[in-house]
């Protein structure tokens, strides 16, 4: 039996707060599973005062 060989490219904009150096691509039985972890992001509580 012959088997086929393709190859595929394709560019993503990926957000700011994702973490590039944990990107991981899998692809397992033709399905290509991508996970782009995101940066915790720190919330900011502010004290305002009501007059």
């Amino acid at each position: 039996s012959a088997r086929s060989y393709s190859s595929y490219n394709t560019r993503l904009a990926l957000p700011e707060n994702c973490e590039m150096d944990k990107i991981k691509a899998e692809l397992k039985n033709g399905v290509l599973d991508i996970t782009i972890p995101k940066r915790k992001v720190e919330s900011k509580v502010m004290d305002i005062n009501i007059e």
